[in-house]
């Protein structure tokens, strides 16, 4: 017959008494890890932004965006309105952020994305408003961890600007330029 102490001594601890400690050590080794990262696919960061990526092709493409093949009217129907043009409205451009893995610190008790990219899109029209050709241009973070450059979307109609004539915002514009 099994024998069990009566003093409090010789009782073994109650699940309460050994919660507390592997508790502590479960959160004292969260705390060490350092960061934990989640791989979360690229998304975009501004749900209003369409993702233009894949619309857009060459001639001959499956492509919905296809120069000679589609109108200003048609492209705004698809993508929405612009954010930048030229002065002369001939070329319009799109922005799409994005970002795509999260880093988690427990210390700081905060998360950032791994990586956020920008692209830039710019059409360019021929007087009877078709398209007549595209460019898309990329830039990311950099690797810098945790930071957001506020400048990634300026950054990449910087880019797109190499390209005369220079896209502005469109809330730059005088009104009577404005789509």
């Amino acid at each position: 017959m099994d024998e069990t102490p009566s003093s409090p001594r010789g009782h073994r601890p109650t699940t309460p008494r050994r919660t507390l400690p592997l508790m502590l050590s479960a959160v004292g080794l969260w705390l060490l890890v350092g960061c934990i990262y989640l791989p979360i696919p690229e998304h975009r960061t501004d749900k209003h932004q369409v993702d233009f990526r894949e619309l857009v092709g060459d001639a001959g493409s499956k492509a919905r965006i296809q120069p000679g093949h589609v109108t200003r009217a048609q492209v705004i129907a698809l993508l929405g309105p612009p954010s930048f043009m030229s002065a002369d409205r001939t070329s319009i451009g799109y922005t799409l952020e994005t970002a795509e893995g999260l880093l988690i610190y427990p210390q700081c008790f905060s998360a950032w994305p791994e990586n956020k990219y920008s692209y830039g899109l710019r059409l360019t029209f021929a007087p009877d408003e078709v398209l007549s050709q595209w460019r898309l241009e990329y830039v990311d973070n950099g690797g810098l961890i945790g930071m957001e450059p506020a400048h990634l979307p300026d950054r990449a109609i910087e880019l797109l600007n190499n390209q005369r004539p220079e896209l502005l915002p469109v809330d730059k514009l005088s009104p009577a330029t404005r789509p």
